[in-house]
């Protein structure tokens, strides 16, 4: 949740808190209380998906660490199979080029592709890498690599759409909460219009902050300097 909408969720609990001393005021099937009560489902509901964002977001601060490794991991056995394909190819260049690396940086996508054909044109010349050091089960390993990346991949992206989708409807249920509030600030205006204390107390808890802006230097961190003097 950005600073604005952190405010804007503040605004609410403020309003939350300060009605629910005003009950007496709202009967239970009044306008005024069915908006009140709105607001608190609003509120809890905000904060339920700002909780979930976050621990979503934590999800995928682990996810991308370890989606990382796997990555490595994946991408150096294939540049191990390509070298030693290339060595091997020095007899048969058929066996070379089936293992070529993409040039350039490769997608997730690309990488998988890449590992799975590599399994694919592998497994029947497996003795021909054996022969050259590689393990009898190299090809096993590779598609135990390939799986344990899908895996990290798979979660990196339900743990983003998951925090997305908190994101999303925190929103939405932001722009319900001001609507409630502005239509609540005109009952508390009618409701408390002889009532200055309360209605200074409804202006602080309705008020919402201002998100500072920041500030750009042109001439650095020092600002604009002062115009020097001509003779």
């Amino acid at each position: 949740m950005n600073d604005r909408n952190r405010k804007r969720l503040r605004r609410g609990e403020s309003v939350r808190d300060l009605t629910s001393n005003l009950t007496q005021a709202f009967p239970e099937g009044s306008k005024g209380a069915e908006i009140i009560a709105k607001i608190n489902q609003l509120v809890e509901r905000i904060n339920a998906h700002d909780a979930s964002s976050a621990t979503n977001s934590r999800t995928l601060r682990a996810v991308v660490d370890s989606k990382g490794g796997a990555r490595k991991e994946l991408y150096d056995f294939l540049r191990t199979i390509s070298r030693t394909a290339r060595t091997a190819g020095m007899d048969d260049p058929a066996l070379k080029d089936k293992f070529r690396m993409p040039v350039g940086s490769m997608s997730d996508q690309s990488l998988l592709s890449t590992a799975r054909s590599f399994v694919v044109e592998a497994t029947p010349l497996k003795e021909r890498f054996v022969a050259y050091g590689m393990a009898a089960d190299f090809t096993n390993v590779l598609g135990q690599k390939i799986a344990a990346f899908e895996g990290h991949a798979s979660l990196h992206h339900t743990s983003k759409g998951a925090r997305a989708s908190d994101n999303a409807s925190a929103s939405a249920a932001l722009d319900e909460l001001d609507k409630e509030i502005e239509r609540l600030d005109t009952i508390m205006r009618n409701t408390f219009a002889s009532d200055p204390a309360t209605i200074a107390a409804w202006d602080m808890a309705r008020h919402l902050e201002r998100v500072p802006k920041k500030r750009k230097d042109k001439e650095g961190k020092g600002g604009t300097p002062p115009p020097t003097a001509h003779d």
